[in-house]
């Protein structure tokens, strides 16, 4: 059996400016196993128990999960594999390194670190470069009256 154990001053309000509804002095409790429940992972689990709200909340506890759901509410979210993140990691480096340093050397050294063909660490390079650019991490400077990026790309 579930109870919700009231204290003298419960109150439900929400702050001004603000339709988050906040219950002060509200405390479930399992009398059936003499615990006490946290009412909002009980809140996440009925609104939310279709999704990873309830477990994320477990992993980052309140604070951080109502800071993500008040930036990413409504939002759908695809989290990518650990497989995809590490060749990220892969890719980022190799790139990062030829934007420093593009030279044969490096480019054999990043093949041999990565276990890849030196035609894979081109590619790779100019598959992140586009990006990198787009997302403004590479400046560019102006020559001649034209614009060109600002370390060599090849």
């Amino acid at each position: 059996m579930c109870i919700l154990l009231f204290n003298t001053g419960a109150t439900m309000k929400t702050d001004p400016g603000d339709d988050n509804l906040i219950v002060d002095g509200v405390l479930p409790a399992d009398l059936a196993v003499e615990k006490r429940i946290d009412a909002l992972e009980v809140l996440l689990l009925y609104c939310a128990g279709n999704t990873l709200l309830p477990e994320l909340y477990r992993v980052f506890g309140k604070e951080y999960i109502l800071r993500f759901l008040d930036l990413f509410a409504g939002t759908t979210l695809e989290v990518p594999s650990r497989e995809t993140i590490e060749q990220s990691v892969r890719d980022v480096d190799i790139w990062i390194r030829l934007r420093e340093t593009n030279t044969e050397e490096v480019r054999a050294y990043l093949a041999e670190k990565y276990h890849v063909s030196l035609e894979t660490v081109r590619e790779v390079f100019e598959r992140v470069n586009p990006i990198m650019i787009v997302g403004g991490m590479v400046k560019r400077k102006k020559q001649n009256g034209t614009r060109r990026e600002s370390k060599s790309a090849g």
